[in-house]
């Protein structure tokens, strides 16, 4: 089998990624800029122009660019060395009555532009973008541009894609405004949350969505929704979406979707140990169509099996390629019975190769087929709306009905559950880009109290993301671009300028395995120490006095202050890990309260040693979960001979019985489900049928079983 290039990379000088040539006919040359504050300011440019593009590829053999698009923070953010060939020739000029695209100094962006080749006009258009005083969101407009445009502002403005987005205090969305192509309303939604008498937010779950304006040309978006669309779990993870059809989502206890039923089709998935999906089941009717993914100890997917049409052959379908992220893939479609792989491998257009911007947003994809006119054959080619959905009239498929596995973020589209695009694996968690919001609670809700646990990327979708459905942050590969030099080195052990000694790469390893030791046994304070320690050693040197020493402190203090950000960085990457992987490895308990005695005989039975434990009789048992006071207010209607027992269970036992209980009105529908006792109150008290009780016991913490109190008159 012939080697493939798939890409090479180039730097500058000081680190950052400064090209990518794709494929091994140079089908893309990939040009990245840089302000001075080290922020991103674009790919290629603003224009899909040759002569002015940064890397004016499409007369040096590489394949003319397909995909342009630049980041706007002030004005005057960026200047190239050489004023002749300026690539970013679009200057937004921001107006006093401006309501969007105002100058932010903050690292957020004020405005962009974006040109993608098959798009209408292949011309750039231009994005400005408002924020309210916690950086989130709240106004999108277009602005319409032409080939020969070099200065932009509210002259070009219009209502095309426009969006306005408001929030509750706890980021919840309320109301969403979207328009399409042409400036026509597409979504005019209104965000229902449970609420009390006194109009005060119950909660953050939504409960349904209205939308004022019917596009019915428009199949991808939100349309008006019946009360109680929504239906969750008694742990915040959505069950039924009857505006999708979707009558049932079965969870795992780690928060993973075990299986989703709609009307007519089932969905299930099964994942690894480390909760990456690993299978998926698609079942229409009498057809099944299976997918297995291959994974690398990181998670990364490698290869993709599956079948067709339900037949009972299995195919190599995809094979993903990386280099510094993933580049794209190779579509061998062998049959692993049989099948060769040399044949495909040599054959052009097996390959697509994905261009993505500074959010991972895949915008467009290539084929390895010929070039024609130097352009590479563009397969697919989409735009967005801020919080991931497509936008209608701005897509493009070369063969109709075709789709990349991956569009918003880098994610992989579940597109068999609400469309394409329409829902997405983030990992962690499932999230609907037209809503802008995850489908369960975050697993570090305890972390950022002040956000709702459904929020996406803290409503700051332009400058941030989701990492893997945990918590907002810059993208991975902005990140990776910024620390190239410094991160590569020291794996590496080069002696380089801004690595003392190859020692300094052994010393990341170490500190990583230190610090997540900490994590472990200290708590994190050691860590802590360590950065009060390096912050100090930063200024613990007298000025130098001549210019060497200068020099040499200089260096000294660079050197520091890449120790620092290791230290912090490599903390906070593992802090966040084991605050997630925490509860597999070290199972967390909760009380249960049993109140028995009184008017009837003790069911639960347990000896003085708490050795032996047992339940006495078939019928449903009745206990209380976390619940102390609803306990000692049942236990004084039963009399002076009632007791209280509480004893400890697992924390993933407490979350299977909130899980799988239903309304006491349809147990007898359930016979084998927990009941909820008063659906109408957030109380954990459950009814326990006999179907629970040896899990019980074995997840009893037998020794923590005790008689907490006995009523009297």
């Amino acid at each position: 089998m012939n080697g493939k290039t798939d890409a090479i990379y180039r730097y500058y000088l000081h680190g950052p990624l400064a090209r990518v040539e794709l494929g091994h006919e140079k089908l893309q040359g990939i040009d990245y800029a840089y302000t001075l504050q080290g922020w991103l300011k674009g790919i290629n440019g603003s224009h899909l122009n040759p002569a002015v593009e940064i890397g004016q590829d499409g007369a040096n053999g590489v394949g003319k660019d397909v995909m342009a698009y630049s980041l706007g923070y002030f004005s005057d953010d960026y200047k190239p060395v050489n004023a002749a060939a300026e690539a970013f020739q679009l200057k937004y000029g921001a107006e006093t009555e401006d309501i969007t695209g105002h100058a932010l100094y903050n690292g957020n962006i004020s405005h962009t532009t974006v040109a993608l080749y098959q798009l209408p006009g292949t011309t750039p258009v231009g994005y400005t973008y408002r924020y309210d005083q916690l950086n989130r969101l709240v106004k999108q407009r277009q602005h319409a541009l032409t080939a020969a445009t070099t200065s932009w502002g509210l002259a070009q403005y219009t209502n095309d894609y426009k969006e306005n987005i408001d929030y509750d205090g706890n980021g919840n969305i309320l109301k969403y405004v979207r328009s399409s192509a042409d400036g026509a309303l597409m979504d005019t939604l209104s965000y229902f949350y449970p609420r009390n008498a006194a109009s005060r937010l119950v909660n953050n779950r939504l409960r349904h969505v209205k939308d004022y304006v019917s596009t019915p040309a428009i199949t991808s978006d939100i349309e008006t929704q019946v009360d109680d669309n929504y239906l969750y779990d008694n742990i915040g993870n959505l069950i039924r979406d009857s505006k999708e059809s979707i009558t049932k989502i079965e969870w795992t206890v780690y928060g993973k979707i075990r299986k989703i039923t709609k009307t007519g089709s089932s969905l299930e998935y099964a994942y690894d140990p480390a909760g990456n999906r690993v299978y998926k089941q698609e079942t229409v009717g009498s057809t099944v169509n299976k997918t297995w993914y291959v994974r690398d100890a990181q998670g990364n997917v490698l290869g993709v099996y599956g079948n067709k049409n339900g037949d009972a052959v299995t195919y190599w379908k995809e094979q993903h390629l990386y280099g510094s992220s993933r580049l794209g893939m190779w579509m061998p479609d062998i049959n692993i019975v049989g099948g060769t792989s040399s044949t495909p491998w040599n054959s052009p257009g097996n390959r697509r190769y994905e261009l993505a911007n500074h959010l991972g947003n895949v915008l467009s994809t290539i084929s390895d087929a010929a070039k024609v006119d130097f352009y590479p054959i563009v397969e697919n080619a989409q735009d967005y709306y801020p919080f991931g959905m497509m936008q209608p009239g701005r897509t493009y498929k070369r063969v109709e009905g075709s789709s990349y596995r991956y569009g918003f973020n880098g994610k992989e589209n579940d597109n068999e559950v609400k469309g394409v695009g329409n829902q997405q694996d983030y990992g962690f968690r499932v999230y609907d880009p037209r809503l802008g919001r995850f489908l369960s609670v975050d697993p570090l809700r305890d972390d950022y109290p002040f956000y709702t646990p459904y929020q996406f990327a803290g409503n700051m979708p332009i400058q941030f993301v989701d990492l893997d459905g945990l918590e907002p942050g810059p993208p991975p590969s902005q990140a990776y671009a910024m620390n190239k030099s410094l991160v590569d080195d020291l794996m590496a052990g080069k002696r380089t300028p801004r690595v003392v000694n190859s020692a300094r790469a052994g010393a990341v390893v170490t500190l990583t395995m230190a610090i997540a030791l900490d994590a472990v046994f200290t708590k994190g304070w050691a860590t802590r120490t360590l950065l009060l320690t390096q912050v100090g050693g930063l200024f613990e040197h007298n000025t130098a006095k001549s210019p060497e020493g200068k020099k040499l402190q200089e260096e000294r203090f660079k050197d520091g202050a890449a120790d620092l950000a290791i230290t912090w960085g490599v903390g906070r990457i593992l802090s966040a890990g084991f605050k997630v992987f925490k509860a597999p490895t070290e199972e967390a308990f909760e009380y249960m309260y049993r109140v028995q005695g009184g008017i009837s005989k003790p069911r639960f039975v347990v000896d003085e040693a708490r050795q032996n434990i047992g339940i006495a009789g078939d019928d449903m048992l009745f206990i209380n979960i976390g619940q102390e006071g609803r306990a000692l207010e049942f236990a004084a209607k039963r009399g002076e001979e009632a007791v209280i027992l509480r004893m400890k269970i697992t924390k993933s036992f407490a979350d299977k019985i909130r899980q799988d209980a239903v309304p006491q009105n349809v147990g007898r529908l359930n016979p084998g489900k927990p009941q909820i006792v008063d659906p109408t109150k957030a109380v954990d008290q459950y009814g326990l049928p006999k179907e629970y009780f040896d899990d019980l016991l074995k997840n009893i913490d037998k020794k923590s079983i005790e008689i907490i109190t006995k009523p009297t008159n």
